[in-house]
Protein backbone atom coordinates (compact mmCIF):
# COMPACT_ATOMS: atom_id res chain seq x y z
CA UNK A 1 0.00 0.00 0.00
CA UNK A 2 1.39 3.76 -1.02
CA UNK A 3 -0.39 6.70 -0.08
CA UNK A 4 -3.70 4.36 0.78
CA UNK A 5 -3.32 3.01 -2.91
CA UNK A 6 -3.38 -0.74 -3.24
CA UNK A 7 -0.14 -2.18 -5.45
CA UNK A 8 -1.54 -4.92 -8.02
CA UNK A 9 -0.14 -8.24 -6.94
CA UNK A 10 0.19 -9.43 -10.35
CA UNK A 11 3.54 -9.33 -11.37
CA UNK A 12 6.03 -9.48 -14.18
CA UNK A 13 9.83 -10.01 -14.18
CA UNK A 14 13.11 -11.73 -14.87
CA UNK A 15 16.77 -11.83 -14.02
CA UNK A 16 19.80 -12.54 -14.75
CA UNK A 17 23.45 -13.63 -12.94
CA UNK A 18 26.51 -14.87 -14.16
CA UNK A 19 29.50 -15.70 -11.57
CA UNK A 20 33.28 -16.44 -12.64
CA UNK A 21 35.10 -18.26 -10.29
CA UNK A 22 38.78 -19.01 -10.40
CA UNK A 23 41.42 -20.81 -7.54
CA UNK A 24 41.57 -16.81 -5.53
CA UNK A 25 39.73 -15.04 -7.23
CA UNK A 26 34.97 -14.68 -7.04
CA UNK A 27 33.51 -11.94 -9.72
CA UNK A 28 29.75 -11.94 -10.03
CA UNK A 29 27.18 -9.80 -11.51
CA UNK A 30 23.66 -9.39 -12.32
CA UNK A 31 20.76 -7.83 -12.82
CA UNK A 32 16.89 -8.27 -12.16
CA UNK A 33 13.50 -6.39 -13.04
CA UNK A 34 10.28 -6.45 -11.99
CA UNK A 35 6.43 -4.79 -12.54
CA UNK A 36 3.39 -4.52 -11.13
CA UNK A 37 -0.28 -4.53 -12.20
CA UNK A 38 0.78 -5.37 -15.22
CA UNK A 39 -3.07 -6.11 -16.23
CA UNK A 40 -3.61 -1.87 -16.09
CA UNK A 41 -6.73 -2.53 -13.74
CA UNK A 42 -8.11 0.56 -13.21
CA UNK A 43 -8.60 0.10 -9.37
CA UNK A 44 -4.62 -0.59 -8.37
CA UNK A 45 -1.52 0.65 -9.10
CA UNK A 46 1.74 -0.24 -10.68
CA UNK A 47 5.33 -0.47 -10.08
CA UNK A 48 8.53 -0.88 -11.24
CA UNK A 49 11.96 -1.53 -10.03
CA UNK A 50 15.02 -2.35 -11.46
CA UNK A 51 17.96 -3.81 -9.52
CA UNK A 52 21.71 -4.82 -10.73
CA UNK A 53 25.25 -5.50 -8.95
CA UNK A 54 28.73 -6.06 -9.18
CA UNK A 55 30.87 -8.07 -6.88
CA UNK A 56 34.50 -8.87 -6.73
CA UNK A 57 36.51 -10.41 -3.81
CA UNK A 58 40.20 -11.99 -3.99
CA UNK A 59 41.62 -14.38 -1.52
CA UNK A 60 44.98 -12.06 -1.03
CA UNK A 61 46.53 -14.64 1.30
CA UNK A 62 45.36 -17.79 3.03
CA UNK A 63 44.59 -16.06 6.06
CA UNK A 64 42.62 -12.88 4.32
CA UNK A 65 40.01 -11.91 1.62
CA UNK A 66 39.39 -8.27 0.01
CA UNK A 67 36.41 -7.31 -1.44
CA UNK A 68 34.32 -4.70 -3.58
CA UNK A 69 30.47 -4.15 -4.11
CA UNK A 70 28.36 -1.95 -6.36
CA UNK A 71 24.86 -1.93 -6.51
CA UNK A 72 22.03 -0.11 -7.77
CA UNK A 73 18.14 0.11 -7.19
CA UNK A 74 15.67 2.38 -9.34
CA UNK A 75 11.82 2.31 -7.92
CA UNK A 76 9.15 4.11 -10.23
CA UNK A 77 6.27 4.76 -8.39
CA UNK A 78 4.67 7.39 -10.57
CA UNK A 79 1.37 5.56 -10.70
CA UNK A 80 0.80 6.15 -6.90
CA UNK A 81 1.85 9.60 -7.56
CA UNK A 82 5.38 9.13 -5.07
CA UNK A 83 7.41 9.08 -7.69
CA UNK A 84 10.58 7.46 -7.84
CA UNK A 85 13.32 6.06 -5.43
CA UNK A 86 17.26 5.09 -6.63
CA UNK A 87 19.54 3.92 -4.16
CA UNK A 88 23.02 3.62 -5.44
CA UNK A 89 25.58 1.67 -2.73
CA UNK A 90 29.28 1.15 -2.54
CA UNK A 91 30.66 -1.33 -0.43
CA UNK A 92 33.86 -2.42 1.05
CA UNK A 93 34.64 -5.53 2.77
CA UNK A 94 37.63 -8.22 4.19
CA UNK A 95 37.43 -11.17 6.00
CA UNK A 96 40.41 -12.52 8.34
CA UNK A 97 40.93 -15.26 9.97
CA UNK A 98 43.36 -14.73 12.99
CA UNK A 99 44.46 -16.98 16.14
CA UNK A 100 41.60 -16.05 18.05
CA UNK A 101 38.80 -16.44 15.64
CA UNK A 102 37.32 -14.88 11.96
CA UNK A 103 37.11 -11.20 11.17
CA UNK A 104 34.73 -9.59 8.93
CA UNK A 105 35.03 -6.02 8.58
CA UNK A 106 32.32 -3.90 6.26
CA UNK A 107 32.53 -0.21 5.17
CA UNK A 108 29.58 0.65 3.21
CA UNK A 109 27.94 4.00 1.59
CA UNK A 110 24.68 4.61 -0.16
CA UNK A 111 23.48 7.74 -1.81
CA UNK A 112 19.53 8.32 -1.77
CA UNK A 113 17.43 9.96 -4.61
CA UNK A 114 13.62 10.09 -4.53
CA UNK A 115 11.05 12.33 -5.34
CA UNK A 116 10.35 13.11 -1.61
CA UNK A 117 13.95 14.23 -1.32
CA UNK A 118 17.46 13.14 -1.47
CA UNK A 119 20.03 11.26 1.85
CA UNK A 120 22.37 9.30 2.21
CA UNK A 121 23.83 6.11 4.23
CA UNK A 122 27.80 5.46 5.90
CA UNK A 123 28.45 2.26 7.94
CA UNK A 124 30.86 0.78 9.41
CA UNK A 125 30.63 -2.84 10.66
CA UNK A 126 32.77 -5.57 12.49
CA UNK A 127 31.72 -9.27 13.30
CA UNK A 128 34.04 -11.15 14.80
CA UNK A 129 33.45 -15.03 15.59
CA UNK A 130 35.77 -16.31 18.32
CA UNK A 131 37.10 -19.91 18.18
CA UNK A 132 38.14 -20.92 21.59
CA UNK A 133 35.17 -22.66 22.83
CA UNK A 134 35.19 -26.31 22.72
CA UNK A 135 31.40 -26.83 23.78
CA UNK A 136 29.87 -24.03 21.62
CA UNK A 137 30.47 -21.04 19.58
CA UNK A 138 30.59 -16.96 20.51
CA UNK A 139 30.80 -14.25 18.36
CA UNK A 140 30.59 -10.19 18.74
CA UNK A 141 29.64 -7.45 16.27
CA UNK A 142 30.05 -3.93 16.69
CA UNK A 143 28.45 -1.23 14.02
CA UNK A 144 27.82 2.49 13.09
CA UNK A 145 25.51 3.72 11.45
CA UNK A 146 24.91 7.38 10.31
CA UNK A 147 21.97 8.97 8.31
CA UNK A 148 21.67 11.86 6.20
CA UNK A 149 18.60 13.34 4.57
CA UNK A 150 16.18 16.49 4.03
CA UNK A 151 14.52 15.57 7.91
CA UNK A 152 17.29 14.83 9.90
CA UNK A 153 20.50 13.36 11.06
CA UNK A 154 21.09 9.80 12.61
CA UNK A 155 23.57 8.19 14.00
CA UNK A 156 23.13 4.80 15.49
CA UNK A 157 25.67 2.80 17.47
CA UNK A 158 24.98 -1.32 18.61
CA UNK A 159 26.82 -3.88 19.76
CA UNK A 160 26.12 -7.43 20.72
CA UNK A 161 27.37 -10.77 22.23
CA UNK A 162 25.85 -14.04 20.87
CA UNK A 163 26.61 -17.81 21.91
CA UNK A 164 25.22 -20.56 20.91
CA UNK A 165 26.59 -24.45 22.36
CA UNK A 166 25.68 -27.21 24.32
CA UNK A 167 25.29 -27.84 27.82
CA UNK A 168 24.77 -31.61 27.20
CA UNK A 169 24.54 -34.20 24.52
CA UNK A 170 20.56 -33.52 24.51
CA UNK A 171 20.49 -29.80 25.61
CA UNK A 172 21.60 -26.53 24.07
CA UNK A 173 21.84 -23.17 25.16
CA UNK A 174 21.36 -19.92 22.91
CA UNK A 175 21.61 -16.42 24.39
CA UNK A 176 22.11 -12.62 23.18
CA UNK A 177 22.64 -9.61 24.65
CA UNK A 178 22.53 -7.00 22.31
CA UNK A 179 22.72 -2.78 22.76
CA UNK A 180 21.81 0.30 20.45
CA UNK A 181 22.04 4.07 21.06
CA UNK A 182 20.47 6.52 18.31
CA UNK A 183 21.68 10.12 18.53
CA UNK A 184 19.14 12.38 16.35
CA UNK A 185 19.93 16.20 15.50
CA UNK A 186 16.07 17.17 15.52
CA UNK A 187 14.39 13.75 17.33
CA UNK A 188 14.23 12.23 20.46
CA UNK A 189 17.67 10.47 21.47
CA UNK A 190 17.03 6.75 22.20
CA UNK A 191 18.81 3.85 24.13
CA UNK A 192 17.99 0.40 24.03
CA UNK A 193 19.17 -3.33 25.64
CA UNK A 194 17.91 -6.68 24.81
CA UNK A 195 18.58 -9.67 26.29
CA UNK A 196 17.77 -13.25 25.40
CA UNK A 197 17.38 -16.92 27.03
CA UNK A 198 17.01 -19.63 25.01
CA UNK A 199 16.89 -23.48 26.29
CA UNK A 200 16.23 -26.15 23.83
CA UNK A 201 15.67 -29.95 25.98
CA UNK A 202 15.77 -33.13 23.09
CA UNK A 203 13.58 -35.74 24.93
CA UNK A 204 13.38 -38.01 22.42
CA UNK A 205 14.12 -38.47 18.39
CA UNK A 206 11.08 -37.15 17.81
CA UNK A 207 9.86 -35.19 21.28
CA UNK A 208 11.79 -31.79 22.31
CA UNK A 209 11.02 -29.14 24.89
CA UNK A 210 12.19 -25.40 23.86
CA UNK A 211 11.77 -22.34 26.69
CA UNK A 212 12.80 -19.05 25.39
CA UNK A 213 13.04 -15.46 27.46
CA UNK A 214 13.38 -12.50 26.31
CA UNK A 215 13.85 -8.83 28.29
CA UNK A 216 14.03 -5.13 26.88
CA UNK A 217 14.74 -1.86 27.66
CA UNK A 218 14.13 1.09 25.73
CA UNK A 219 14.83 4.24 27.49
CA UNK A 220 13.89 7.87 25.00
CA UNK A 221 15.93 11.20 25.94
CA UNK A 222 13.90 14.01 23.95
CA UNK A 223 15.17 17.64 23.19
CA UNK A 224 12.50 19.02 25.25
CA UNK A 225 10.19 17.67 27.90
CA UNK A 226 10.55 14.43 30.14
CA UNK A 227 12.55 11.04 29.49
CA UNK A 228 10.58 7.78 29.26
CA UNK A 229 11.82 4.36 29.69
CA UNK A 230 9.58 1.50 29.13
CA UNK A 231 10.03 -2.31 29.84
CA UNK A 232 8.79 -5.41 28.06
CA UNK A 233 9.09 -9.03 29.43
CA UNK A 234 7.97 -12.25 27.11
CA UNK A 235 8.46 -15.97 28.58
CA UNK A 236 7.51 -18.52 25.69
CA UNK A 237 7.45 -22.38 26.22
CA UNK A 238 6.66 -25.02 22.80
CA UNK A 239 6.69 -28.43 23.44
CA UNK A 240 7.85 -29.91 19.65
CA UNK A 241 6.79 -32.95 18.17
CA UNK A 242 8.40 -34.50 14.94
CA UNK A 243 7.67 -37.66 12.65
CA UNK A 244 10.33 -38.39 10.48
CA UNK A 245 10.59 -41.71 8.02
CA UNK A 246 13.99 -42.95 6.78
CA UNK A 247 17.36 -43.04 8.61
CA UNK A 248 19.13 -39.70 8.93
CA UNK A 249 23.06 -39.74 9.43
CA UNK A 250 24.63 -39.47 12.74
CA UNK A 251 27.78 -37.37 13.17
CA UNK A 252 30.27 -39.44 15.40
CA UNK A 253 33.64 -36.82 17.00
CA UNK A 254 34.34 -34.34 19.03
CA UNK A 255 32.56 -31.09 20.05
CA UNK A 256 29.80 -33.47 20.07
CA UNK A 257 29.81 -35.59 23.06
CA UNK A 258 28.78 -38.55 21.22
CA UNK A 259 31.99 -41.38 21.28
CA UNK A 260 32.20 -43.84 18.11
CA UNK A 261 33.68 -45.33 14.85
CA UNK A 262 33.52 -45.06 10.96
CA UNK A 263 35.16 -46.54 8.55
CA UNK A 264 36.08 -45.68 5.09
CA UNK A 265 36.35 -47.33 1.78
CA UNK A 266 38.13 -46.65 -1.48
CA UNK A 267 41.33 -47.07 -3.44
CA UNK A 268 44.05 -45.05 -3.48
CA UNK A 269 45.75 -44.81 -6.95
CA UNK A 270 48.21 -42.40 -8.60
CA UNK A 271 46.18 -40.13 -10.63
CA UNK A 272 48.63 -39.10 -13.14
CA UNK A 273 46.97 -37.10 -15.52
CA UNK A 274 45.02 -35.11 -12.56
CA UNK A 275 41.47 -35.73 -13.86
CA UNK A 276 39.96 -37.45 -10.88
CA UNK A 277 39.42 -40.50 -12.89
CA UNK A 278 41.28 -44.46 -12.52
CA UNK A 279 42.38 -45.56 -15.71
CA UNK A 280 42.50 -49.24 -16.32
CA UNK A 281 45.92 -48.81 -17.01
CA UNK A 282 47.10 -46.92 -13.67
CA UNK A 283 47.67 -49.04 -10.70
CA UNK A 284 46.86 -49.17 -7.02
CA UNK A 285 48.80 -47.79 -4.36
CA UNK A 286 50.96 -50.30 -2.04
Amino acid sequence: VIRNQIIGNDRLGGYWQSDFRSFRRFFSLGWDYQQTNIRSQPALVGTQSNNGFVRYSHQVRRDATLGALASLAFQDFSDAGDGYADRYTLEGFGTFLWPVGVANLRLQHTDLQSSDGDGGEYSLTWDQDWQSFRTGSLRTTLSLVRQDDINDNNTDWNAGLLYSGTVTQDVRLDADLIYGRTQAGVADDERSLDANLGVLWQISTRLALRADLSWSRIRQDPSVGISNQAHQRQVFVSLQYAQVSGTSPRILGRNLGVAGSGRVRGTVFFDENRDGIRSPQIPECG
